[in-house]
Order: structure tokens, then sequence, then C-alpha cells
């Protein structure tokens, strides 16, 4: 029956059907009123004659007739305030859902389906215009975040060319080897495996309320506390970083057919440009900055040290109360006149076992060691904790930089860096 009926041929029904109950009503009643009167006037004689009785009879019929109808008019409006009443709430039911559709729309809550369409086809056209509103809104979400689209419609905000600075926190991803892993496989299963690790990666993301700033290949970038403010953004990104690593890990052990797509990520705080960047016609909603730069060489630096997540002193600050870090070392970024110090984010705050907190402790010592340039002291440090865990990959950098300087004098100015520039 959905969208069979016409909205404006039933009011009109409705009106068409008082009019004739008022009409017929009142044409029979009087009719019978004149009948009965007639009958009554000639039925025998009486005072005054048949004149007198045949216009007394004929008065009193008009009054009856008359209230008569008045009572057939009342009745129709009361009949038919009964029926515009119950048309009114089918109308209104109509238009409710459409209403609460409209506010689902309009927080980008596209993949609700109506319970049921509306009898009226006028209605049921304005429900064809939203399913086609929501297969655009639907194929625009897959260019632009959910979040930023909301943003605006919440502010009514137009876009235009130009951003803002603030401060964010800056997310990079990418497949250790990605390339190699490619190689034999043909364009079509690189799609779908693809698809589903960039799932897998996004959706914590999403779910720590970051937003996805673009895909390049396999890499991700995104970042925390734009368009919209999240409090704590630095902890919302390492937390996701975390995620992420379980997320992959889980796809592999549910996926076992698909290659081995080990994760290294990067992670900053910085005041970095927010907005639109582009042309006057086409707009990417993005960020630049030097913050930008650096979160994208600490994602680089986790080959150097054989590490999956990198964080920046910046957010080490941020959020060291709430993970468990292990200082890795100054570096020398590309782009960068002084050396930065990085972390390894190894987990939540509590989460390692003693043995694990003990030899990033005693790395940390060694690494202090190497600093203040005792080589020798910082192989020995670096040394034990190989010893415990001959695969820790940073201990294993860290004794390869000290043997290096126990051979080869460090060079002047030299401030306790890893003695090469890296990416």
């Amino acid at each position: 029956m959905a969208g069979k009926l016409s909205l404006r041929w039933t009011l009109i029904g409705v009106v068409v059907l008082l009019i004739g109950v008022m009409v017929g009503g009142a044409v029979f009643y009087i009719y019978g009123v004149g009948f009965d009167a007639m009958e009554s006037a000639v039925g025998g004689p009486g005072p005054g004659g048949d004149g007198e009785r045949v216009r007394e009879s004929f008065e009193k019929g008009m009054w009856r007739a008359m209230g008569g109808v008045i009572g057939i008019v009342v009745g129709a409006m009361v009949l038919g305030g009964v029926l515009i009443w119950f048309l009114g709430q089918w109308v209104a039911r109509s238009l409710g859902g459409i209403v609460e559709e409209a506010k689902m729309i309009r927080n980008m809550q596209l993949d609700v389906d109506r319970s049921d369409g509306s009898p009226f086809s006028e209605l049921r056209e304005v429900e064809r215009a939203f399913d086609d509103m929501k297969i655009g809104l639907n194929a625009l979400k897959k260019y632009v975040p959910s979040d930023l689209i909301r943003w605006m419609l919440d502010w009514h905000v137009e876009p235009k060319l130009g951003g803002e600075v603030r401060e964010l926190t800056i997310f990079f991803s990418d497949i250790k080897d990605f390339t190699p892993t490619c190689e034999s496989m043909s364009p079509d299963r690189v799609a779908h495996v693809l698809g589903d690790y960039l799932s897998a990666v996004c959706r914590p993301i999403a779910e720590r309320k970051g937003t996805v700033d673009k895909y390049i290949g396999d890499c991700v970038m995104a970042f925390w506390n734009a368009p919209e403010n999240v409090d704590r953004h630095a902890e919302e990104a390492c937390t996701a970083a975390m995620e992420i690593q379980r997320a992959v890990d889980l796809l592999h052990e549910t996926k076992p057919e698909m290659p081995r797509l080990d994760t290294r990520i990067g992670v900053h705080t910085a005041r970095v440009m927010v907005g639109n960047f582009g042309s006057n016609e086409r707009f990417n909603y993005s960020i630049l900055g030097d913050g930008v730069n650096l979160a994208s060489r600490l994602e680089g630096l986790n080959k150097l040290f054989g590490t999956r997540v990198i964080v920046s002193e910046h957010t080490h600050r941020l959020v060291k109360s709430s993970f468990e870090m292990r200082r890795l070392g100054l570096v020398k970024i590309l782009g960068k006149a002084e050396p930065v110090t990085v972390y390894e984010l190894m987990g939540g705050s509590g989460t390692l076992d003693s043995h694990r907190l003990r030899m990033a402790r005693m790395y940390e010592r060694g690494l202090d060691q190497f600093v203040a340039g005792r080589f020798d002291a910082a192989e020995e440090f670096f040394g034990n904790v190989l010893a415990e865990d001959p695969e820790d990959r940073p201990a294993q950098r860290m004794k390869t930089e000290c043997e290096y300087y126990l051979e080869h004098r460090p060079a002047e100015g030299w401030q306790g860096e890893i003695r090469m520039v890296y990416k």
C-alpha cells in the first residue's frame, strides 16, 4: 500500500464525503419533515380551516427541519473532525518518520533502513529523494571523513580555502617490506589484501576519535584534535596505535592466507596548520607543517631500531603516565637542525611484565653511558640486555654504535646522536 494513496486526493475525498453527508442528510430530513407536515395538514378538519392548518403545519415542519439540518451539520462536523484527526495522525506518523530519518542523515547515520514506507505518494516521493541523498552521502563518506561533514553541519560551516594553527597529534603508519611482499601477487589480490589491512588499521583510529587524512599506498596518515576538539588527543592516538597492532595481529590469525603485514607507526604532537588546502574548485582537508614531516620520519625510524611504534619527546611528555615507554636515543632527522629524542611505545601502563621493564631500564642506563661518551660501559649494558633477550633490536643497534665509536672518535660537536642521518 506504500505510496499508493495521494494525500491531496485523500483530503478532497474526505471533504466531498462530508459535503455529501450534510447535503444528503438535509435533503432527506427536509423531505421527510415536509411529507409529515402535509400529511398532518390534510389529515382532518380543525380550527381555522384547511389553509390555516397547512400554514401552521408547514411552519412547525420548517422549524423541525432547521433543527434537524443543524444537527446533521454538527454531526457531520464531528464526523469530519474525527476523520481528519485520524488522517492527521496517519500523516503525522509518516512525517515523523521522515523527520527522524532527516536527523539520522544529518548525523551521517546512513545505514539505518526505515521500517515501512509512507502510504501517501507525495511523502513517498520525499522518502525516495532521501534514499538518493543517502546514496550520494555514502559515496561521499568514502572520500571525506564523516566527522568533518558532521562538524560542518553542526557549525553551519561552508568550506573555504585556508586553515588555522592548532596542536594536533599526528600519526603515520606503513607496512614493513610491502613492495617485495606484493611482487608475487596479482593487482586484484593486492587491492583486496590492502583493503582488509587498511580496514583493520582505520577502525581503531575512528573509534579513538581520529581523522584519517589520506592513504598513500599502504601508508595511512591521520591526526587527532581536528576538526573537533579531542580531550587527551595524544593518549587517544597512542591507544589507537596499540590497538592497531593487535588488530593487525588478529587479522593474520583470522585470515592465515594473508601475507604477514607488520605495521610500523610514528606518532608526534605539534602545532601545525589544519584546514582546507588545494584549488578553488577542489579542497583537501589536511595538515601542513614541520610537525607533519617529523611524524613521517618517526615512522621510518622503526626500520632503524626494529621497533613497531615510535613516539616523539613531546608526545612522550603528554602520555608517559599512561604508557610504558623506552627511550631509544637521540637521532638526527633529515631536515632537522638538532637531533631529537625518540621513544618506543611498548604498552599501556602496568601491562608489561617485570622482565621487559627491567630490560628497558637497563637499555636506558646503557644509553646514558653512550651519550656521555663512555662507549665501553654502554656496550656492556647493551650486551647484558642481549644476553637475556638476543632478539632485542634496539639493543643490537646501539651495541653496533658503541663498537663503531670505540674505533672511531666522534666528530666535534657530537651530542650523543646515532651517527647516520635516517629518513
